[in-house]
């Protein structure tokens, strides 16, 4: 008599799991994140998905680079471009929120005064 072997189908890895649900809300295919293409829009998205998986799943620069085809120093400049896009765009997203309307005095704490 056989002993047969039952093999389940291994669920995916948090690193797959996050590719799969990057690439579902950005809307970019997988084929085409983890290609060679060096267009701004697949670039930018594909360096925000470095730094999701360096910051919130702590992978290594070396891991990432192998998960996504890629040499450890591309990784080190993807994390660091787009941690400086995100930090622009807050900032900026801060200043427009600090700024007051034009034509208001404002005094020594910020406040608008009046004249």
């Amino acid at each position: 008599m056989r002993d047969w072997i039952i093999i389940q189908p291994s669920s995916p890895s948090p690193v797959e799991r996050r590719i799969t649900e990057y690439c579902e809300r950005t809307g970019i295919p997988r084929d085409v994140l983890m290609g060679r293409t060096r267009r701004r829009a697949v670039a930018w998205a594909r360096q925000e998905l470095m730094l999701d998986l360096h910051i919130l799943d702590g992978l290594s620069f070396a891991k990432i680079g192998r998960k996504l085809n890629r040499d450890h120093t591309t990784v080190m400049h993807g994390v660091r471009a787009a941690a400086s896009r995100q930090e622009r765009k807050r900032s900026q997203c801060m200043y427009k929120n600090s700024v007051a309307p034009v034509g208001t005095v404002t005094g020594p704490a910020g406040r608008a005064v009046s004249r």
